[in-house]
């Protein structure tokens, strides 16, 4: 990674990986390539696009897109640096037209931290995709669900690779499980009550998916083996915790997940912030490798842990 921003980040690898990293991710807006890069002026940015070669464009249409992020100032304001930057690629290459409605690419001029990054958009979120699987429109419901876009989050943050089996072993109504299977993996569920079992079974084969459901102990899986591993444990809220605290299920929890995890493994999960993950982590064996604050409301903050084995 060359540069993370607080709307942002910067790297350096293949396109090919950038853009089937973005296809997947769930916090993600968009992926651009990176052309050029300057100060947040008006004549500086339209020297960097007269810089460019514009060729690629052959005859295809195109049309540009600025996006402040910050309070600024800018010495400029949005339509005025599209419709400059828009008229400088045209003088460059005279065969692209501009098309508002439909591009066949679009130019990226994202405005932030006093400087414009200047790119083509190659993967922008289909909004809408995690919208088609949020609790309430699976066919079994439960208030304790996770939302799509976090069952991603976890599944993504897990390193979880297609081919890998990933186990959720407190899958409740099988939320993780349908977005590991959507990226590939082959998902193994386990959870103490029959009933949130059955309907996560339910809900998988919903979205035309597969996953082993085991009904029982997340502090003594059935099984052997898995690549990654992740999870929402129980609060004690709206989910139930079999009378132990958040931190007690975790202690006993976390030392059977190194059991199973192969070294170097990733385990991501949620834990209240008043749960101190990472001590109880390196009593188990894990290593924090990230660590994110969630505020869910004014009495609950979740802390997203990714541990590595």
């Amino acid at each position: 990674m060359l540069e993370e921003g607080a709307s942002f980040i910067r790297v350096e690898a293949p396109l090919k990986h950038c853009v089937e990293a973005a296809r997947r991710a769930a916090m993600v807006n968009e992926c651009c390539q990176e052309l050029a890069a300057c100060r947040a002026e008006l004549e500086e940015a339209l020297e960097a696009v007269r810089s460019l070669d514009w060729s690629w464009l052959g005859r295809r249409s195109f049309a540009v897109r600025v996006e402040k992020k910050g309070a600024g100032p800018w010495a400029f304001s949005s339509m005025e640096l599209e419709g400059a930057v828009g008229a400088a690629i045209g003088r460059a290459w005279p065969e692209a037209k501009v098309d508002l409605k439909l591009p066949d690419v679009v130019v990226r001029v994202l405005a932030v931290e006093g400087r414009l990054l200047i790119g083509i958009r190659l993967v922008k979120a289909e909004r809408g995709r995690f919208e088609e699987r949020r609790p309430r429109r699976r066919p079994f419901f439960h208030p304790s669900a996770l939302e799509a876009k976090l069952a991603r989050l976890y599944v993504n943050l897990a390193r979880a690779k297609p081919g890998d089996a990933l186990l959720d072993p407190f899958s409740g109504t099988g939320g993780i499980l349908v977005e590991a299977f959507m990226v590939g993996c082959f998902p193994l569920g386990i959870d103490v009550d029959p009933t949130m079992a059955a309907g996560a079974k339910e809900n998988v084969k919903a979205f035309k998916g597969c996953a082993g459901l085991i009904v029982g102990d997340a502090r003594k899986p059935p099984v052997h083996r898995v690549d990654c591993i992740a999870t929402d444990p129980p609060y004690g809220k709206a989910s139930s915790t079999h009378g132990l605290s958040a931190a007690e299920l975790m202690a006993s929890f976390l030392p059977a997940a190194a059991e199973v995890l192969p070294r170097g493994g990733h385990l991501c999960l949620a834990v209240p912030s008043w749960v101190e993950v990472e001590e109880l982590a390196s009593s188990a064996g894990f290593s924090l490798v990230e660590r994110h604050e969630l505020r869910v409301h004014g009495s609950l903050t979740r802390v997203i842990a990714v541990l590595r084995r």
